[in-house]
């Protein structure tokens, strides 16, 4: 992990404030149920499909960001994401649970799933974690993008799983083996698929002839390397948000712990994945705020 940099210069169409998270929502209130009723989404009949945009957002953020982070996979480096992911974690969740246990008088499990949705760190931090071509970091927003992106895919099934519990969901069977016996398998199989997929992905492009494809055929490979990741991953059974996340992660690094890239993937591929990260955080932010006429509060 090297000093703090300012990257941000380097990378300029990165930059992130939370204004189109703000916008998102009013585009959604105003064209949902509660404006013009352009779209009136309907919870119980529509489930199925939210749950799929939501999934398909939230592997493009995490591919994304998997792509972005640069630092290399070392003890030092990874120490203060992990510890966030792990303690700081469950900390927060135990205290989120407690608390609205004792103030709002829910039952255990709308404690449970209010904690976990609250605990990991929202998505939307990652965005302002910006990685040089050198593979230069600054220490906090690596942290923060790395437990993120951590957390978003070990807790979401967790989230399914509470659900199932509460009977808003008939997909039980999947999600409880990622938390009993097949727990390991779940995490270590998605985090190893994801990798395996990213590594190979990161060996085709290397002969690739960019003088003579351009840049659209590899934007194309690394974009269907995540796609590959999640259907290799929902094939094994196993965390398909981890393998996107990995396949991310392996694809930037090369397939190696450290960074040793003979063709480093261009500050023009960082720009687009991070383009498409925001572009699937305000569309999920688009659709909440449709959600928020249609939900019975």
């Amino acid at each position: 992990m090297r000093k703090p940099v300012d990257t941000r210069a380097e990378f300029p169409l990165t930059r992130w404030s939370s204004s189109p998270v703000i916008l998102g929502i009013g585009v959604g209130v105003l064209a949902g149920p509660m404006g013009l009723k352009l779209v009136e989404p309907r919870l119980p009949e529509d489930a199925g499909l939210i749950q799929s945009m939501s999934e398909a957002a939230l592997l493009t953020c995490l591919f994304c960001v998997g792509l972005r982070l640069r630092a290399p996979l070392d003890r030092a480096s990874w120490r203060a994401p992990l510890q966030l992911a792990s303690l700081t974690t469950v900390s927060a969740a135990l205290l989120s649970a407690g608390a609205a246990y004792l103030i709002f008088g829910m039952s255990l499990l709308q404690c449970l799933l209010l904690a976990v949705i609250l605990a990991p760190t929202d998505a939307v931090l990652a965005s302002d974690a910006h990685a040089g071509p050198e593979g230069e970091q600054e220490l906090v927003p690596f942290a923060l993008a790395a437990e993120g992106a951590l957390t978003s895919a070990v807790v979401a099934p967790i989230v399914l799983l509470v659900l199932t519990r509460m009977g808003a969901t008939g997909a039980g069977g999947a999600v409880l083996g990622s938390l009993t016996l097949t727990a390991l398998w779940s995490l270590a199989g998605g985090a190893a698929a994801g990798w395996l997929v990213g590594a190979a992905a990161s060996r085709g492009l290397a002969l690739i002839d960019r003088d003579a494809h351009g840049d659209i055929l590899e934007e194309m490979i690394v974009f269907a390397t995540g796609a590959l990741a999640y259907v290799c991953a929902v094939a094994l059974r196993t965390d398909a948000l981890l393998a996107a996340f990995a396949a991310g992660m392996a694809l930037s690094h090369g397939g190696r712990r450290r960074l040793r890239r003979r063709q480093p993937l261009g500050a023009r591929l960082f720009r687009f994945a991070g383009r498409a990260e925001r572009g699937a955080t305000v569309f999920i932010m688009v659709l909440l705020g449709t959600l928020l006429g249609a939900a019975d509060f």
